[in-house]
């Protein structure tokens, strides 16, 4: 009978993927003979977004008027823009007239410009492209003009470009936000937005990154003498630059002696516990010679986590690092800190604040939000998702949720999975409204939360429901971290965000940075690649911690680049990958577009 079964579904697998194929094969060229809106329109459904900016330019020059072809101008800038070829984009914008538009059309002509100046660092021109009634307008653009605004207020708030509306400490917080941001990028990043930068106050926060990253010493010294010099009112003279000053020229040596690392050696764990040990242990071999460091393990599966806590710090601990289990965090947020304390997870009660305490976590909320903000960015306004009916699919999906609502999308449509079924036809055919060889509710992009194991049920089924030409995001547990390609065909197209570390693997940039590699992996370490980053990175944030004020906490890791907001929680900026041939190839590193 199971053998019968079995039979069943093999062959009910190889009819699907038969049936997707034919479904494929009927989607041809368009013929010359078609006009230049039909190629277009074609192009732009299957994503040829820079043919379909050509056909559309073709086919506002041919209309018979000048009102009728400028609304074909706005599509054609739109498709350049996701086409990555913003200079096409901001030719077509400014050449179009404006008053030739409808209110709908002359909206999006300006979010089309106000992301042109968004992207040239611009944003006094981003809300002076907002600047119109936006009332009477679909609830679409304007939830995209409010995210717009919003950003660039923020963003002139923190440059001290225009006074906020409100008190002080939230002016802190703007300051240091943007300042942790900055961090967050490389020398070179740092150097090209100093290249595009206009206004004053824009600079000095980019020359005094740039002194913070890629100076030292002496050299590194005279450099922030000078920019104190030069800029004498600027807004980081209040909040920022003290605090490197004191570090500059401080006499005493802050050099880290021990740090205890609190993980559970036992239970459900325990295995995951020692890749993080591994992690950790790479770091360690790869400080600077007689760099004075001594970590020592304590087994936080058993007992009371403050009576282990307090044993550490009166055996000569200078941190803690740990602990893992999120009511343990929970446990220790509430003692007094005898000695600061980098937890290895959030803890459950989000209203909790310890000052001396900093919770570091893969969270999958920050690679939602990533995905949100990705979606956006590349123009789209309307997406579905689909998750399973997990406590974990729920968590993401809200995620994703809250930051599309920030940053102007609208979700249209959701479907929940039973993650133990495989049967996942039903779930796509009602949350689409599939009938009659047409989806009824097509958003303009798919967010999926999936394993690779159902990812690779979901991406084909997708493309059998006539979905199949959406573009389709979901977050790193798409990818298990070991190559798969003959496995992973069916996942090609999708993007995902993804650590730096995986991103750089055999790559020059890794052999330069000496970057630990993979042959050097565990077995189990080399299942969970993400793990071993986390660990690694968690020995640099203590060193980090013990050695510059808490407000310097950033890092450029293997995990991402990683920055601390204003309740001690540490969060991550990933880069992007997309899979091709049924591998990820790596589309962008953090703080790169």
């Amino acid at each position: 009978m199971r053998q019968h079964q079995s039979l069943v579904q093999s062959l009910t697998l190889v009819l699907l993927l038969f049936l997707a194929s034919i479904a494929s094969a009927e989607i041809i060229e368009p013929s010359p003979d078609t006009t230049p809106i039909e190629q277009a329109r074609y192009y732009e459904k299957t994503h040829n977004y820079q043919q379909a900016a050509d056909m559309y330019l073709i086919t506002a020059r041919k209309m018979p008027t000048p009102e009728s072809g400028e609304p074909w101008r706005v599509k054609a800038a739109e498709m350049a823009w996701m086409a990555s070829n913003p200079q096409q984009a901001e030719t077509i914008v400014q050449g179009t007239d404006e008053s030739r538009l409808n209110p709908t059309m002359k909206a999006r002509l300006r979010l089309m410009a106000a992301r042109i100046a968004r992207r040239n660092g611009d944003y006094q021109g981003v809300l002076k492209q907002l600047e119109f009634p936006a009332d009477k307008l679909p609830r679409s653009i304007r939830k995209q003009i409010e995210a717009l605004a919003n950003e660039a207020n923020r963003r002139l708030i923190a440059t001290g470009q225009i006074s906020p509306k409100t008190p002080e400490p939230a002016e802190m917080t703007a300051t240091f936000e943007y300042w942790n941001e900055l961090r967050t990028l490389s020398p070179q990043q740092l150097q090209n937005r100093l290249g595009r930068a206009r206004a004053d106050t824009e600079k000095g926060w980019l020359e005094l990154a740039l002194i913070d990253k890629a100076y030292s010493g002496a050299r590194q010294r005279n450099a922030f003498q000078r920019w104190q010099r030069r800029y004498p009112d600027h807004p980081a003279s209040a909040y920022v630059a003290p605090k490197i000053e004191k570090r500059l020229f401080a006499n005493a040596s802050t050099d880290p002696h021990q740090i205890a690392i609190l993980l559970p050696r036992l239970g459900r764990y325990g295995a995951l516990s020692q890749v993080i040990l591994e992690g950790i242990e790479a770091a360690q071999s790869r400080l600077p010679a007689g760099s004075p460091l001594l970590t020592r393990v304590y087994d936080s599966s058993q007992g009371d986590i403050t009576a282990l806590y307090q044993q550490a710090a009166a055996e000569g601990a200078e941190l803690a690092l740990g602990p893992m289990d999120k009511q343990k965090v929970d446990t220790l947020t509430r003692q007094a800190a005898d000695i600061p304390a980098i937890t290895l997870n959030y803890g459950n009660d989000v209203n909790l604040f310890n000052p001396g305490l900093y919770q570091f976590a893969l969270l999958p909320e920050d690679e939602a939000h990533a995905a949100a903000s990705k979606i956006a960015e590349r123009g789209y306004s309307r997406v579905a998702i689909l998750a399973p009916d997990s406590h974990w699919g729920q968590r993401v999906s809200e995620a994703f949720r809250q930051q599309a609502g920030a940053v102007g999308l609208e979700v249209i449509a959701q479907g929940a999975f039973n993650p133990r079924n495989h049967d996942l036809s039903s779930v796509i055919q009602k949350t689409f409204k599939v009938a009659d060889n047409r989806a009824e509710i097509e958003p303009d992009a798919i967010f999926i939360v999936a394993t690779p194991r159902q990812g690779r049920l979901l991406k084909p089924l997708l493309k059998y429901h006539f979905l199949g030409h959406l573009p389709v995001f979901s977050t790193s547990h798409i990818f298990s971290g070991a190559e798969d390609p003959s496995a992973d065909g069916d996942l090609n197209g999708i993007e995902f965000p993804e650590i730096p570390w995986l991103l750089k693997r055999n790559t020059e940039e890794a052999a330069r940075e000496k970057l630990p590699g993979f042959e050097e992996l565990s077995a189990i370490a080399q299942q969970h690649p993400r793990l071993f980053a986390f660990g690694y990175d968690a020995l640099n944030l203590s060193l980090k911690l013990l050695n510059s004020p808490a407000s310097q906490l950033q890092l450029q890791g293997l995990s991402g680049n990683l920055y601390l907001d204003r309740r001690n929680r540490v969060h991550r900026l990933l880069g992007w990958a997309r899979f091709e041939h049924g591998k990820p190839v790596a589309e962008s590193l953090p703080g790169n577009p």
